[in-house]
């Protein structure tokens, strides 16, 4: 685990070179966030200033009292290599450049100039260009993320970001506390002249607060240290979800304008072989990462679809049969018991269309779910709720919510898609995901989070048999 990751994760003091009190310089921005999010010990850094944000200004970090963990430098690309000797003058062994201006605009020269005076100083850093750090044990907001603009955020949870883009990075936080998922850290790695993905892989693999790795890359610096981080992580029972771009040719190269990295053809084999679990959607950056930090692996691949309409049941089993998942026959015993709750004209089959009884009588849900997860074939269950809006749809979704409970303590996962409008079932969404019960708008991004699932319950099961070496000819991540 590497000393700087964890330094820059947990500063006890951050000094900000740059700082502004103009409001629209992102010296002012990085600066706010450390302060409204409550970090106690931050030092303003800028020759021109006497006081920002009623702090104390300094001329240079040299002059900064005390010991400084960490160095945010948002200053002009070309100042930045002197302000790294001032570091290093001062004891400091971490610094995050949010400057941007080096090989991503074609200024390689400048960046190697940078990374020689770091190393030449004994000092890590984290970028440049990048939109900085967040870790929410610690309260650190040391970003200019305009996701940190929305009330009440950053939201606390066991998910992590790690992103070489801190936009794409960042608007993935957005959805992922629209859908109240919490996050423990996020880095945006920019152009990893010295810190790259796998030291954050690393040191995430142990870290206490963080269940589900997300990653977003274009192109992977050290493919070895990468594949060593991952796979640990992925030991200590921490699925990696990661969102590739530059598949096609111009893509890749689009990528070596705006980074000066180089990606090859295809990561894809790579990732099947460590049991990464690789995804072509930006939904799916924050769809998977819900389902694996809300629901436990599927033990199997048999999945019972309960639907409130007979038409989204045969939609459901068409995709089912797409990703490779079964939808098993129940057993004589389940269909008896079923029979007895559902009205007379219904099937007690799988898929099972409760009818439109249930608008009558809303526990039919509840009651068929509680009879359908004991069952041995079933591994993951599927709910599908179409047309549900106002009251009714509220009190549907607290019967979901009592019949998790049940279906929890068989050990199986259990996703919901809501068709109607989020607009108009706003509160029944609300009710389900406090419950942390995962989501989705769409039949199909339902169906692949259950898939997702069903893989990482896979990759989980091979791995504690110690049969790594197959998971590359095992592992069939579709998502197409």
């Amino acid at each position: 685990m590497s000393n700087a990751v964890t330094l820059l994760f947990n500063p006890r003091s951050v000094a900000v070179v740059g700082a502004s009190s103009n409001p629209a310089k992102l010296g002012s921005i990085v600066l706010r966030f450390l302060l409204d999010h409550g970090f106690a010990n931050v030092f303003p850094v800028n020759p021109r200033e006497g006081e920002v944000s009623g702090l104390k200004c300094y001329p240079s970090v040299k002059d900064v009292p005390g010991e400084v963990d960490l160095a945010c430098i948002l200053t002009p690309a070309s100042t930045v290599p002197g302000i790294i000797r001032d570091c290093a003058e001062k004891g400091i062994k971490v610094a995050v450049i949010f400057s941007s201006g080096f090989a991503e605009a074609g200024n390689a020269t400048l960046q190697e100039q940078v990374v020689k005076a770091a190393r030449d100083a004994g000092v890590r850093i984290l970028g440049p260009n990048s939109q900085g750090v967040v870790s929410t044990s610690t309260g650190l907001c040391a970003t200019f993320s305009p996701s940190l603009m929305i009330p009440n955020t950053p939201l606390k949870g066991v998910v992590s970001v790690v992103s070489q883009s801190g936009a794409i990075g960042g608007s993935a936080l957005t959805h992922m506390w629209s859908l109240k998922l919490g996050v423990s850290r996020f880095v945006s790695t920019g152009n990893e002249a010295d810190l790259e993905i796998a030291d954050f892989l690393d040191f995430l693999a142990e870290d206490e607060d963080t269940k589900v790795v997300a990653v977003f890359l274009e192109s992977i610096k050290d493919v070895e240290r990468f594949s060593s981080a991952a796979a640990r992580a992925i030991s200590n029972g921490k699925p990696v979800v990661v969102f590739w771009s530059a598949r096609s040719q111009k893509a890749r190269k689009l990528v070596q304008q705006h980074t000066g990295l180089n990606p090859p053809e295809d990561y894809k084999p790579l990732f099947r072989k460590l049991g990464v679990l690789s995804v072509e959607d930006f939904e799916d950056f924050f769809d998977f990462p819900m389902a694996l930090a809300w629901q436990p692996e599927a033990s199997g691949n048999g999945v019972a679809v309960i639907s409130t309409s007979g038409a989204m049941c045969s939609v459901m089993v068409d995709l089912c049969e797409e990703y490779g998942l079964e939808v098993p026959e129940l057993s004589r015993e389940a269909e008896d018991k079923l029979r007895n709750i559902l009205p007379s004209f219904a099937a007690p089959k799988n898929p099972l269309d409760v009818t439109g009884q249930i608008i009558l009588n809303i526990s039919l849900f509840k009651e068929c779910l509680k009879v359908i997860c004991r069952e041995e074939k079933v591994n993951a269950l599927l709910l599908t709720v179409t047309t549900a809006v106002d009251e009714p749809a509220v009190a549907l979704a607290r019967d979901i919510v009592e019949a998790a409970e049940t279906v929890r303590s068989f050990g199986k996962p259990m996703v919901v898609c809501w068709l109607a409008s989020r607009m108009f079932s706003r509160t029944s969404h609300e009710v389900l995901l406090e419950a942390k019960i995962p989501v989705y708008p769409t039949p199909r991004r339902a169906v692949k989070a259950i898939k997702t699932l069903v893989e990482w319950g896979k990759v989980k099961r091979w791995k504690r048999q110690g049969d790594d070496a197959n998971v590359a000819s095992r592992v069939k991540f579709k998502t197409t």
